[in-house]
Formats: C-alpha cells, sequence, structure tokens
C-alpha cells in the first residue's frame, strides 16, 4: 500500500495526503508491524512480531514514548518518500484515548507543523482539559502569534474537549526534532 500511495502523491502534488498513525494491527490473517526498529518499540509488538491487536493490548504492554518514536518513524518515512504530509491521525485511536498518549500524540502535531507550517500558519488540534493542558497551550502561546482554544456547539457541556487553534505561526525557535 505505501509505495502506491507515495507514487500517487508524487504524481498528485496538489492533493492532500495524511498519515494514519499505527500502533495496532487488528487484522487476523492479514497483519503489519513497526517502521521504527523492533528494538526502539518492543512494547507495541505481539508474540509474532506485529502490532498487537487491540487498543488496550498497546496501553497493557506499550509505552506512550514507544507510540512517539513509531509515529516519527512512520511521518518520515512518507516525507522521505516525497508524500506533502498534510495531516495526521490516529488508527483505531491508540494515541487520542489514554491522556499519556494523547500528549505525545500532540507534542508529535506541534513538532510536525513547526518543521513544516510556513510562517503565519494555522494549527488545529483536538485537545482534552487535563495533563498536559496548560503545557500545550504555552507552547502555542510561545510559536503563534493567536491562540485560541474553542469549544465546538456540538460538544456536550461537561466533555473536557476544546480545539486548540494557533494563527500566525512565529518565526525562529528551536528546531523540532520530527525530522532527525
Amino acid at each position: 500500500w505505501f509505495l502506491e500511495i507515495a507514487n500517487y502523491a508524487k504524481a498528485h502534488p496538489t492533493a492532500s495526503f495524511g498519515i494514519h498513525l499505527c500502533q495496532t494491527s487488528e487484522w487476523r490473517t492479514y497483519r503489519w508491524g513497526p517502521v521504527a526498529s523492533r528494538h526502539e518499540v518492543p512494547g507495541l509488538l505481539d508474540p509474532q512480531g506485529y502490532f498487537w491487536h487491540e487498543t488496550p493490548q498497546v496501553y497493557a504492554k506499550g509505552t506512550p514514548q514507544e507510540a512517539l518514536i513509531e509515529s516519527r518513524a512512520q511521518i518520515r518515512k512518507a516525507l522521505e518518500a516525497g508524500v506533502d504530509v498534510t495531516h495526521i491521525d490516529s488508527h483505531m485511536g491508540v494515541l487520542q484515548y489514554n491522556p499519556a498518549y494523547l500528549e505525545k500524540y500532540l507534542e508529535l502535531a506541534v513538532e510536525f507543523a513547526l518543521r513544516h507550517l510556513k510562517p503565519g500558519g494555522a494549527l488545529v488540534c483536538k485537545v482534552f482539559h487535563g495533563s498536559g493542558y496548560s503545557q500545550l497551550v504555552k507552547l502555542f502561546k510561545e510559536r503563534f502569534r493567536v491562540v485560541k482554544p474553542l469549544k465546538p456547539k456540538a460538544s456536550r457541556d461537561k466533555s473536557a474537549e476544546t480545539f486548540l487553534v494557533g494563527i500566525g505561526l512565529k518565526q525562529g525557535g528551536p528546531e523540532p526534532s520530527i525530522g532527525a
């Protein structure tokens, strides 16, 4: 699949292509494993060397840092193949349902945006108030001219979800590590 979409992306440079970040492999007979070196992400792998079938298995055996390492490797692979990555999301919600994994996912999103957005660009992240929220707001304020937390009207009143919008990417600042 990857080579086919990478070639298609090169042939269609104005199209948008996202990375569906995977840390699970749910099918019984069609399985996949990591892009990162297996020794860097051992907790993400089942005894056969593939990703775990289910999200709770990842949380029980893996670590948020391993998920971050694997996600960076997947993004790097796409970029190195010439795919103009416009967005990222998470397969089976692995990077979204557990606060510690969500924190790494948001770290990755900001890292990616800082490296690839043009000056003046914008970033939107769906976040949840809780652990790491204030640090993320601080990071947005350091890197964007305007920062707005927005609560969608469709969101339940008691829901902790918010969209954090950074508008006007500032130039300069420390170089993010995603492309390293």
